[in-house]
């Protein structure tokens, strides 16, 4: 029990239960004697197991809802299957100032470009970003560098297979945040003379090219 209170997602429910528990113990041990106190004992020892499972069963709901949900804590990294979508955000109400949190996404298909798709973005212009590189290092090409409350136009693709997200505040004022999805784009590539399978273009005959738009010489 005290190994689980010190875990971050279960440690105030379980500091909790372990303040309730040890109270009831020192209330009631006192006024039993006997065999009555030897039944205690085990009864004690049967519920302390009771509860690690209960804190277990709670630490482990508690840290899948942070990697599916994608909460701004730290970094988080999601592997995205095909029809996933991750939704990415810095919390519920106004983010924290000085926060820093990052999401590396990455595919789990070959040739697959990564979506984000903005829903909601609101943040102290000029003053808060959020950063997102076509790759899994801050050494990738970065796509765009977003701040104020305008979203982008259109979804924002990693053509490379991972994608990293960076949102940065600084030590003043806050506001809502961000609502993100990320998921699979298996056929983001435009096939001029071909068909588009799994990501990649599949050419016609006479056609080359990653967008089967270079013409291959006559025989």
């Amino acid at each position: 029990l005290a190994a689980l209170s010190g875990s971050d997602c279960t440690k105030p429910f379980a500091q909790s239960v372990l303040r309730l528990l040890a109270a009831y113990l020192l209330w009631i041990y006192p006024r039993i004697e006997g065999e009555t106190r030897v039944r205690a004992v085990e009864l004690r020892s049967e519920g302390l197991m009771m509860m690690q499972t209960i804190l277990q069963v709670v630490a482990l709901a508690c840290c899948l809802a942070l990697a599916t949900s994608g909460s701004c804590n730290g970094r988080v990294q999601i592997s995205l299957e095909h029809n996933d979508t991750a939704i990415l955000t810095d919390g519920a109400g106004a983010y924290d100032a000085q926060q820093q949190c990052e999401f590396l996404l990455s595919s789990s298909i070959p040739n697959a470009s990564i979506r984000l798709d903005f829903i909601t973005f609101a943040s102290e212009c000029q003053y808060d970003y959020l950063f997102v590189h076509d790759g899994a290092t801050y050494a990738s090409p970065l796509l765009g560098v977003f701040s104020g409350d305008d979203l982008p136009p259109e979804p924002v693709t990693a053509v490379s297979g991972a994608m990293l997200v960076l949102f940065y505040s600084d030590t003043n004022y806050v506001l809502d945040g961000f609502e993100l999805h990320a998921s699979l784009d298996l056929c983001n590539v435009s096939c001029q003379n071909g068909q588009c399978d799994n990501g990649q273009c599949v050419c016609s005959s006479g056609w080359r090219g990653r967008h089967c738009d270079e013409e291959l010489c006559p025989d």
